[in-house]
């Protein structure tokens, strides 16, 4: 019988999203802020990146693992200045390039209010004038002060 060369190479170990196995127990305040500030150089060099999954593309872990980190570290003064850092670059470019019409606008506004919290403006009607109020905690006399304060 002539048995067969091939070896059974070393399986690669990859990224499982939300537990990377080369980083699980490697993470400590030092490892996030350099990350971090590998990212903002990265940023800063590269003016296309608009998105923060871009950042992730050839790391070994998963953003949402590595955002779970940062997260857990909020009271670190240090890495919490250097992910708002990043948070208001990759804003700030999604809307300069919204306002020159290099990305579409549906997209981009959708983008903005589920990462960045930005909310439409909503128009508040207080023209209710003589809307009566019915409680049936109130007595007679007690509705009829109240109507009678708000009457002059």
């Amino acid at each position: 019988m002539i048995e067969s060369k091939k070896s059974n190479p070393k399986p690669k170990e990859k990224n499982l999203g939300w537990r990377p196995p080369i980083w699980i127990d490697k993470w400590t305040d030092e490892i996030v802020i350099e990350e971090l500030e590998k990212m903002l150089v990265t940023l800063k060099e590269n003016k296309d990146i608009i998105y923060i999954w871009e950042l992730f593309e050839d790391k070994p872990y998963s953003r949402s693992s590595f955002i779970h980190q940062v997260k857990n570290r909020e009271n670190t003064i240090e890495l919490t200045r250097v992910y708002h850092t990043i948070k208001e670059l990759l804003e700030n470019r999604a809307v300069k390039w919204l306002l020159k019409n290099e990305l579409n606008a549906t997209w981009t506004i959708f983008h903005l209010k589920n990462n960045y919290k930005w909310v439409d403006k909503h128009e508040v009607d207080n023209t209710n004038v003589n809307t009566e109020v019915e409680s049936d905690s109130m007595t007679k006399e007690q509705r009829k002060l109240i109507a009678k304060r708000f009457k002059g």
